[in-house]
């Protein structure tokens, strides 16, 4: 990251150091000390002498008179794999939109020792989300704090063949307001019709979050701004040059994004050609509701908001409560957490009477796993949940239970995990597990093998469908492996056992994956 004081800082020491980078400083007013942090491959700080260590400390020392001056370094490993997982970090914790329709596809990675350059290629209603505001900056600040090498991100629209894209017939849609207490909704003042396709005057029912949209849906209401609106046009497959009465050889198709603040989705439209100008009307940030059907997209698997209608209203946004307010239970009702109990019971490292590293002084950790119904996180129930509570280094308590899911286990799934629908068949749902797991994870830090990539997004759709707002900070042993175990061929938590001798006998059940993350914890604790 360049700023003055590092120009500075290359000027006075010739660019000796270049294999430095520049990460933060932090001044302290009352005790009058400046930390600097400096990033540093991981391969070269094995040759870093501690006379250059001195000497840069010295030179930063010299340009702050009057100040103490403390220096340390941040330890930077980038492979394709690493500088992958964490872009999937960076859009999981700010756009969730974009996180779920994320497909290795979707990345191009290079590393080289200089240069990390990120190639995003996204279909155009996700491009449009992704170019919409300063996320591309973020995600590059994001990187440029986690690696050495100088940043490239670049981006392209995927243009899609308009001959593939369905045409919607005409709608004829109830207009009876039917509310469904159990679902979340937004509170409107609706206002007049803006546009239509077929004969729609009114709204089949309220608005609900966007966030909530996890399957196709008919009849859906969905309310927010408009904003990043683009017009095609694609071949009409009934036009027919010898009959007049036909419509135009080309139609013209709209797209658009809808925020509610929830989330964002890619909508798209079907006008006439007269219809055209009041769907261009609409300002980009102005607030609509429409109807429509929502359906998997055929070319990206990601949901879109076919939309039949469009009508002007006032959303009372005080309405929207993504994450409700709900305090910690105060007590354990369904899942009680059990004493963490071993024959010589000992902290993370002394066995092998090392010192425990600052990393784990005055914290607690809540180690997790989720088995589910599905590989995929939007098609995903929870069947089980188990946890580790490590205070100090010391493990303390376990959380444990099946979770009953709303659909089947298919056989794969049970193959896999050995819990089958008969498991389930009497245990609780993860509307009365989720509270019991909220309070266990409080005030800790949430650790996971992939939790980035699966088990907290998956976790945070419970979360945001009932209440609870788990917003802990996270240490994902995938990407801490790379990291630092960086001898191992993969980074898979069955490779880390077998290499480091982790008895992991019951693979891919819950409690048996978390106990073996911590160790591999205890292992990469060793290499900090």
């Amino acid at each position: 990251m360049e700023t003055k004081f590092f120009e500075k800082f290359k000027e006075i020491t010739g660019n000796k150091f270049d294999m430095l980078k520049f990460s933060s400083a932090t001044y302290d007013k009352t005790s009058r000390v400046l930390d600097v942090k400096f990033i540093i491959n991981t391969f070269e700080i094995r040759t870093f002498a501690d006379d250059e260590r001195a000497e840069v400390l010295r030179v930063c020392q010299s340009m702050f008179d009057g100040v103490k001056v403390n220096v340390s370094y941040q330890k930077s490993y980038a492979d394709e794999g690493v500088v992958r997982n964490k872009v999937i970090e960076f859009f999981n914790k700010n756009n969730q939109m974009i996180f779920r329709r994320l497909k290795d596809e979707n990345l191009e990675i290079s590393v080289d020792n200089s240069e990390i350059i990120v190639k995003i290629v996204f279909d155009t209603p996700t491009y449009m989300m992704l170019m919409a505001g300063d996320l591309l900056e973020q995600l590059t600040e994001f990187l440029e704090h986690n690696f050495n090498q100088t940043i490239t991100i670049e981006t392209q629209e995927q243009v899609v063949d308009l001959k593939q894209v369905k045409q919607e017939d005409d709608m004829l849609i109830e207009t009876t307001i039917k509310d469904d207490s159990a679902a979340r909704i937004v509170k409107i003042e609706l206002g007049k019709k803006i546009y239509s396709r077929g004969k729609i005057e009114g709204l089949p029912h309220q608005p609900g979050y966007v966030i909530d949209v996890k399957s196709a849906n008919d009849n859906a209401v969905l309310c927010g701004k408009m904003f990043a609106m683009s017009k095609f046009m694609y071949k009409n497959k009934k036009y027919d040059p010898a009959n007049p009465s036909t419509e135009p050889e080309k139609l013209p198709l709209v797209r658009f994004l809808l925020d509610d603040t929830t989330s964002k989705i890619a909508c798209v439209c079907f006008p006439r050609l007269e219809d055209v100008e009041k769907l261009e009307s609409i300002e980009d940030g102005a607030t609509i509701v429409c109807v429509g059907n929502v359906s998997f997209s055929s070319y990206d698997n990601a949901l879109s908001f076919a939309v039949s209608a469009i009508f002007e209203c006032e959303i009372d946004f005080d309405s929207i409560h993504l994450t409700s307010l709900k305090p910690v239970p105060k007590k354990y009702t369904t899942v009680f957490p059990k004493p963490y109990v071993e024959i010589g019971q000992k902290s993370l490292l002394d066995t092998e009477n090392i010192q425990i590293p600052d990393f784990f002084k005055g914290k607690t950790f809540v180690v997790y796993d989720l088995e589910a119904t599905d590989k995929f996180v939007s098609s995903a129930e929870i069947i089980e949940i188990a946890a580790c509570k490590i205070v100090d280094g010391v493990e303390t308590e376990t959380f444990q239970t099946l979770v009953k899911p709303e659909g089947s286990i298919s056989q794969e799934i049970t193959a896999l995990t050995h819990i089958d629908n008969l498991m389930v068949a009497d245990a609780p749902t993860i509307e009365q597990v989720l509270p019991d797991f909220f309070k266990f994870t409080r005030d800790s830090i949430l650790v996971g093998h992939n939790i980035s990539g699966y088990d907290y997004p998956l976790i945070k759709i419970y979360a945001d469908k009932y209440g609870y707002n788990f917003d802990n900070e996270l240490k994902d042993t995938l990407l801490l492996a790379r990291q630092y175990l960086t001898e191992l061929p993969n980074f898979k938590l069955e490779t880390i056992s077998k290499v480091f001798g982790i008895s992991h006998e019951n693979a891919h059940r819950a409690l048996s994956d978390v106990m073996a993350t911590c160790e591999a914890l205890k292992i990469i604790a060793r290499r900090m």
